[in-house]
Protein backbone atom coordinates (compact mmCIF):
# COMPACT_ATOMS: atom_id res chain seq x y z
CA UNK A 1 0.00 0.00 0.00
CA UNK A 2 1.09 3.37 -0.48
CA UNK A 3 2.15 4.80 2.78
CA UNK A 4 5.29 6.65 4.02
CA UNK A 5 7.85 6.44 6.83
CA UNK A 6 8.66 9.59 8.94
CA UNK A 7 10.90 10.78 11.84
CA UNK A 8 8.81 12.17 14.61
CA UNK A 9 9.90 15.13 16.88
CA UNK A 10 6.79 16.35 18.99
CA UNK A 11 8.39 19.65 19.75
CA UNK A 12 8.96 20.41 16.41
CA UNK A 13 6.50 19.27 14.37
CA UNK A 14 3.37 21.04 12.83
CA UNK A 15 -0.34 21.31 14.92
CA UNK A 16 -1.33 19.19 12.36
CA UNK A 17 0.57 16.26 12.32
CA UNK A 18 0.41 16.34 16.56
CA UNK A 19 -3.49 16.21 15.97
CA UNK A 20 -2.98 13.63 13.48
CA UNK A 21 -1.00 11.07 15.77
CA UNK A 22 -3.21 11.99 18.73
CA UNK A 23 -6.61 10.48 16.65
CA UNK A 24 -4.27 7.70 16.14
CA UNK A 25 -2.97 7.37 19.90
CA UNK A 26 -7.02 7.53 20.69
CA UNK A 27 -7.62 4.51 18.00
CA UNK A 28 -4.80 2.50 19.79
CA UNK A 29 -6.23 3.03 23.05
CA UNK A 30 -10.00 2.30 22.38
CA UNK A 31 -8.16 -1.11 21.46
CA UNK A 32 -6.03 -1.47 24.05
CA UNK A 33 -8.67 -0.31 26.63
CA UNK A 34 -11.98 -1.13 25.59
CA UNK A 35 -13.74 -0.63 28.55
CA UNK A 36 -12.33 3.02 29.06
CA UNK A 37 -13.23 6.77 27.84
CA UNK A 38 -9.63 7.29 25.82
CA UNK A 39 -10.01 11.13 26.25
CA UNK A 40 -7.85 10.55 29.44
CA UNK A 41 -5.14 8.57 27.74
CA UNK A 42 -5.16 11.08 24.70
CA UNK A 43 -4.61 13.90 26.82
CA UNK A 44 -1.95 12.23 29.15
CA UNK A 45 -0.35 11.31 25.90
CA UNK A 46 -0.74 14.63 24.48
CA UNK A 47 1.35 16.72 27.41
CA UNK A 48 3.51 13.72 27.83
CA UNK A 49 5.13 13.67 24.02
CA UNK A 50 6.30 17.44 24.58
CA UNK A 51 8.50 16.67 27.63
CA UNK A 52 12.02 15.59 27.86
CA UNK A 53 13.11 12.86 30.27
CA UNK A 54 16.81 13.54 30.89
CA UNK A 55 17.05 10.02 31.28
CA UNK A 56 16.17 8.87 27.99
CA UNK A 57 16.40 9.66 24.73
CA UNK A 58 13.80 8.47 21.88
CA UNK A 59 13.72 8.11 18.22
CA UNK A 60 10.48 7.97 16.68
CA UNK A 61 8.46 7.12 13.61
CA UNK A 62 5.71 7.71 12.39
CA UNK A 63 3.81 5.68 9.31
CA UNK A 64 1.71 8.31 6.96
CA UNK A 65 -0.87 6.72 4.41
CA UNK A 66 -0.16 8.08 1.17
CA UNK A 67 -3.76 8.25 -0.19
CA UNK A 68 -5.58 9.88 2.54
CA UNK A 69 -4.68 13.79 3.98
CA UNK A 70 -2.65 13.33 6.96
CA UNK A 71 -3.52 10.08 8.47
CA UNK A 72 -0.98 8.37 10.91
CA UNK A 73 -1.52 4.66 10.49
CA UNK A 74 1.68 3.60 12.27
CA UNK A 75 4.34 4.55 15.18
CA UNK A 76 7.49 3.27 16.53
CA UNK A 77 10.15 4.22 19.32
CA UNK A 78 13.24 3.29 20.27
CA UNK A 79 14.31 4.05 24.17
CA UNK A 80 18.04 4.50 24.97
CA UNK A 81 19.77 5.45 28.17
CA UNK A 82 21.54 9.02 28.23
CA UNK A 83 24.54 10.24 30.08
CA UNK A 84 22.36 11.14 33.13
CA UNK A 85 21.31 7.30 33.39
CA UNK A 86 23.11 5.20 35.80
CA UNK A 87 23.36 2.31 33.26
CA UNK A 88 25.44 4.02 30.60
CA UNK A 89 28.52 3.57 31.63
CA UNK A 90 27.33 -0.09 32.21
CA UNK A 91 27.56 -2.68 29.40
CA UNK A 92 24.09 -2.21 27.51
CA UNK A 93 23.16 -4.95 26.13
CA UNK A 94 19.42 -4.71 25.66
CA UNK A 95 17.23 -1.77 24.46
CA UNK A 96 13.41 -1.15 24.57
CA UNK A 97 11.32 -0.56 22.03
CA UNK A 98 7.52 -0.15 20.73
CA UNK A 99 5.50 -0.27 17.67
CA UNK A 100 1.99 0.18 16.86
CA UNK A 101 -0.28 -0.03 13.98
CA UNK A 102 -3.77 0.74 13.15
CA UNK A 103 -5.93 -2.14 13.39
CA UNK A 104 -6.84 -2.01 9.88
CA UNK A 105 -3.90 -1.63 8.03
CA UNK A 106 -2.00 -4.71 9.88
CA UNK A 107 -0.82 -7.66 7.63
CA UNK A 108 0.97 -4.54 5.35
CA UNK A 109 4.28 -4.71 6.26
CA UNK A 110 4.06 -1.12 8.10
CA UNK A 111 5.27 -3.19 11.56
CA UNK A 112 8.13 -4.41 10.02
CA UNK A 113 9.76 -1.62 7.87
CA UNK A 114 8.95 0.61 10.99
CA UNK A 115 10.92 -2.63 13.12
CA UNK A 116 13.62 -2.51 10.18
CA UNK A 117 14.08 1.51 11.09
CA UNK A 118 14.51 0.53 14.21
CA UNK A 119 17.18 -2.27 13.74
CA UNK A 120 19.27 0.59 11.14
CA UNK A 121 19.27 2.16 14.20
CA UNK A 122 20.60 0.03 16.54
CA UNK A 123 23.13 -2.17 14.95
CA UNK A 124 25.40 0.65 15.01
CA UNK A 125 25.84 0.21 18.31
CA UNK A 126 27.64 -2.81 19.21
CA UNK A 127 27.09 -3.18 22.58
CA UNK A 128 23.36 -3.71 21.95
CA UNK A 129 22.93 -7.48 21.40
CA UNK A 130 19.17 -7.14 22.19
CA UNK A 131 15.91 -5.57 21.72
CA UNK A 132 12.73 -6.04 23.88
CA UNK A 133 9.18 -4.83 23.90
CA UNK A 134 5.98 -5.50 25.71
CA UNK A 135 2.81 -7.19 23.94
CA UNK A 136 -0.95 -7.19 25.45
CA UNK A 137 -2.79 -7.74 22.27
CA UNK A 138 -2.72 -10.81 20.33
CA UNK A 139 -2.02 -9.37 17.31
CA UNK A 140 1.51 -8.18 18.64
CA UNK A 141 2.20 -11.45 19.85
CA UNK A 142 1.75 -12.75 16.55
CA UNK A 143 4.01 -9.58 15.18
CA UNK A 144 6.72 -11.14 17.54
CA UNK A 145 7.13 -14.34 17.07
CA UNK A 146 6.77 -14.70 12.98
CA UNK A 147 10.07 -12.17 13.12
CA UNK A 148 11.74 -14.55 15.80
CA UNK A 149 10.92 -12.78 19.19
CA UNK A 150 11.24 -15.59 22.21
CA UNK A 151 9.31 -15.13 24.92
CA UNK A 152 11.40 -13.91 27.96
CA UNK A 153 8.63 -13.13 30.82
CA UNK A 154 4.88 -14.07 30.67
CA UNK A 155 2.91 -11.38 33.31
CA UNK A 156 -0.64 -9.47 33.34
CA UNK A 157 -1.98 -6.50 34.31
CA UNK A 158 -4.01 -6.77 37.39
CA UNK A 159 -6.59 -4.29 38.24
CA UNK A 160 -8.68 -4.11 42.07
CA UNK A 161 -11.79 -2.18 41.70
CA UNK A 162 -12.54 -0.27 45.04
CA UNK A 163 -16.01 -1.44 45.26
CA UNK A 164 -14.83 -4.79 45.73
CA UNK A 165 -12.03 -4.43 48.36
CA UNK A 166 -12.41 -6.78 51.27
CA UNK A 167 -11.74 -3.68 54.03
CA UNK A 168 -12.00 -6.16 56.88
CA UNK A 169 -9.01 -8.13 55.51
CA UNK A 170 -6.99 -4.39 54.69
CA UNK A 171 -7.66 -3.86 58.22
CA UNK A 172 -6.58 -7.05 59.74
CA UNK A 173 -3.04 -6.35 58.07
CA UNK A 174 -2.91 -2.87 58.99
CA UNK A 175 -3.51 -4.13 62.11
CA UNK A 176 -0.76 -6.99 62.48
CA UNK A 177 1.70 -4.70 61.27
CA UNK A 178 0.85 -2.06 63.87
CA UNK A 179 1.46 -5.03 66.31
CA UNK A 180 5.33 -5.60 64.25
CA UNK A 181 5.69 -2.00 64.41
CA UNK A 182 5.37 -2.10 68.29
CA UNK A 183 7.15 -5.10 69.12
CA UNK A 184 9.90 -4.49 66.79
CA UNK A 185 10.59 -0.88 66.75
CA UNK A 186 9.42 -0.80 63.08
CA UNK A 187 8.19 2.35 61.63
CA UNK A 188 6.97 3.79 58.35
CA UNK A 189 7.83 6.65 56.80
CA UNK A 190 5.29 8.44 53.93
CA UNK A 191 6.99 10.52 50.81
CA UNK A 192 6.73 12.23 47.96
CA UNK A 193 10.18 13.49 47.67
CA UNK A 194 13.32 11.37 49.01
CA UNK A 195 14.35 13.24 52.36
CA UNK A 196 18.38 14.65 51.68
CA UNK A 197 18.44 12.29 55.03
CA UNK A 198 17.93 9.14 53.93
CA UNK A 199 18.25 9.54 50.16
CA UNK A 200 21.05 7.26 49.85
CA UNK A 201 19.90 4.31 51.97
CA UNK A 202 16.74 4.79 50.07
CA UNK A 203 18.18 4.53 46.75
CA UNK A 204 20.85 1.36 48.02
CA UNK A 205 17.15 -0.19 48.62
CA UNK A 206 15.35 0.94 45.55
CA UNK A 207 18.50 -0.89 43.87
CA UNK A 208 18.26 -4.14 45.90
CA UNK A 209 14.35 -4.54 45.53
CA UNK A 210 14.86 -3.85 41.69
CA UNK A 211 17.33 -6.20 41.12
CA UNK A 212 14.89 -9.19 43.25
CA UNK A 213 12.07 -8.69 41.06
CA UNK A 214 11.66 -12.13 38.97
CA UNK A 215 12.19 -10.47 35.08
CA UNK A 216 12.03 -13.72 33.30
CA UNK A 217 15.08 -13.87 30.49
CA UNK A 218 14.74 -10.30 30.11
CA UNK A 219 18.56 -8.24 29.88
CA UNK A 220 18.22 -5.31 32.65
CA UNK A 221 20.88 -3.87 34.83
CA UNK A 222 18.61 -1.73 37.15
CA UNK A 223 19.93 0.57 39.58
CA UNK A 224 18.82 4.02 41.26
CA UNK A 225 20.80 6.91 42.28
CA UNK A 226 20.33 9.77 44.41
CA UNK A 227 20.28 12.03 40.88
CA UNK A 228 18.45 9.64 39.09
CA UNK A 229 15.65 9.64 41.77
CA UNK A 230 15.66 13.26 41.82
CA UNK A 231 15.59 13.47 37.58
CA UNK A 232 12.58 11.05 37.89
CA UNK A 233 10.82 13.34 40.56
CA UNK A 234 11.74 16.62 38.72
CA UNK A 235 9.67 14.74 35.75
CA UNK A 236 6.41 13.69 37.60
CA UNK A 237 6.53 16.89 39.09
CA UNK A 238 6.29 18.54 35.61
CA UNK A 239 4.27 16.11 34.37
CA UNK A 240 1.99 16.75 37.25
CA UNK A 241 2.25 13.21 38.37
CA UNK A 242 2.13 12.39 42.18
CA UNK A 243 4.68 9.75 43.17
CA UNK A 244 3.94 8.48 46.92
CA UNK A 245 6.00 6.01 48.92
CA UNK A 246 6.11 4.33 51.60
CA UNK A 247 9.29 2.80 53.22
CA UNK A 248 9.58 0.83 56.70
CA UNK A 249 12.20 1.26 59.22
CA UNK A 250 13.85 -0.68 61.01
CA UNK A 251 15.05 -0.79 64.81
CA UNK A 252 18.90 -0.25 63.65
CA UNK A 253 17.89 2.43 61.55
CA UNK A 254 18.35 0.49 57.94
CA UNK A 255 15.28 0.37 55.38
CA UNK A 256 13.66 -2.98 54.81
CA UNK A 257 10.66 -2.26 52.53
CA UNK A 258 8.60 -0.73 50.34
CA UNK A 259 5.47 0.35 48.18
CA UNK A 260 4.93 2.83 45.95
CA UNK A 261 2.12 4.30 43.37
CA UNK A 262 1.86 6.92 40.49
CA UNK A 263 -0.91 8.93 40.34
CA UNK A 264 -2.09 11.59 38.08
CA UNK A 265 -5.39 13.55 37.93
CA UNK A 266 -5.67 13.44 33.46
CA UNK A 267 -6.78 9.97 35.19
CA UNK A 268 -8.56 10.64 38.49
CA UNK A 269 -10.15 7.29 38.39
CA UNK A 270 -6.77 5.24 38.22
CA UNK A 271 -4.08 4.55 40.95
CA UNK A 272 -1.17 2.80 39.75
CA UNK A 273 1.02 0.60 41.84
CA UNK A 274 4.98 0.23 40.73
CA UNK A 275 7.37 -1.58 42.58
CA UNK A 276 6.49 -3.28 45.87
CA UNK A 277 9.10 -5.16 48.01
CA UNK A 278 10.86 -6.74 51.19
CA UNK A 279 14.19 -7.18 51.41
CA UNK A 280 14.72 -11.19 51.98
CA UNK A 281 16.18 -11.15 55.25
CA UNK A 282 13.60 -8.84 56.63
CA UNK A 283 10.53 -11.26 55.46
CA UNK A 284 7.83 -13.57 57.19
CA UNK A 285 6.66 -10.78 59.68
CA UNK A 286 4.04 -9.33 56.99
CA UNK A 287 5.58 -6.29 55.87
CA UNK A 288 4.80 -6.73 52.51
CA UNK A 289 1.15 -6.85 53.59
CA UNK A 290 1.03 -3.93 55.83
CA UNK A 291 2.78 -1.71 53.28
CA UNK A 292 0.04 -2.63 50.33
CA UNK A 293 -3.11 -2.16 53.23
CA UNK A 294 -1.25 0.46 54.17
CA UNK A 295 -1.07 2.45 50.93
CA UNK A 296 -4.45 1.38 50.11
CA UNK A 297 -6.02 2.75 53.21
CA UNK A 298 -4.21 6.04 51.81
CA UNK A 299 -5.38 5.90 48.73
CA UNK A 300 -9.31 5.97 49.90
CA UNK A 301 -8.83 8.73 52.16
CA UNK A 302 -6.82 10.94 50.02
CA UNK A 303 -7.36 10.08 46.51
CA UNK A 304 -11.22 9.95 46.27
CA UNK A 305 -11.94 10.13 42.94
CA UNK A 306 -9.64 6.81 42.59
CA UNK A 307 -12.48 3.96 41.74
CA UNK A 308 -9.66 1.70 40.22
CA UNK A 309 -5.83 0.27 41.15
CA UNK A 310 -3.66 -1.15 38.85
CA UNK A 311 -0.26 -2.91 38.63
CA UNK A 312 1.38 -5.19 36.74
CA UNK A 313 3.29 -8.70 37.77
CA UNK A 314 4.93 -11.59 36.43
CA UNK A 315 3.98 -14.97 36.67
CA UNK A 316 6.67 -16.06 38.53
CA UNK A 317 6.14 -13.84 41.21
CA UNK A 318 4.26 -15.72 43.58
CA UNK A 319 4.69 -14.26 46.95
CA UNK A 320 3.65 -10.60 45.22
CA UNK A 321 0.77 -12.82 43.46
CA UNK A 322 -0.69 -13.78 46.63
CA UNK A 323 -0.85 -10.75 48.34
CA UNK A 324 -2.72 -9.00 45.38
CA UNK A 325 -5.33 -12.05 44.83
CA UNK A 326 -5.99 -11.95 48.59
CA UNK A 327 -6.66 -8.06 48.41
CA UNK A 328 -8.72 -8.43 45.46
CA UNK A 329 -6.50 -8.09 42.41
CA UNK A 330 -7.86 -9.26 39.21
CA UNK A 331 -5.76 -10.56 36.00
CA UNK A 332 -7.41 -7.52 33.62
CA UNK A 333 -5.07 -8.52 30.05
CA UNK A 334 -1.84 -11.09 29.58
CA UNK A 335 1.47 -9.32 28.91
CA UNK A 336 4.21 -10.95 27.28
CA UNK A 337 7.43 -9.25 27.02
CA UNK A 338 9.79 -10.74 23.87
CA UNK A 339 13.47 -10.44 23.54
CA UNK A 340 14.78 -10.25 19.50
CA UNK A 341 18.60 -10.88 19.14
CA UNK A 342 20.25 -8.16 17.04
CA UNK A 343 22.16 -10.24 15.08
CA UNK A 344 19.50 -12.62 13.92
CA UNK A 345 16.98 -9.54 13.29
CA UNK A 346 19.79 -8.35 10.57
CA UNK A 347 20.14 -11.65 9.29
CA UNK A 348 16.45 -12.24 8.65
CA UNK A 349 15.30 -8.77 8.03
Amino acid sequence: MNYKIIKFNPQKSPSDLINAYLEFYREIMIEEYPDEDPKYRVALQKENIYKDHVLFEYTRLLAIDGSKELKVIGEASLEEPTMKHPVFNEQIQALWFWIRVEKEYRRNSIGTNLFRKIIEKVKTDDRVKFLQIASFLESGNHFCEELGGKIALLGALNRLLFKDVNWNLINEWIVSGEEVSKRENVTLLVFEEVPNTIAQEYVNLYTKLMQSVPLGELVETPIETIESRRIREEYFKKSNVRWITFVTKELNGTFSGLTEINYTNKMPFIAEQELTGVLPERRGRGLGKWLKATMLLWIKENLPEVTTFITGNADTNAPMLSINERMGFKKYKEEKCYKFSVQELINRL
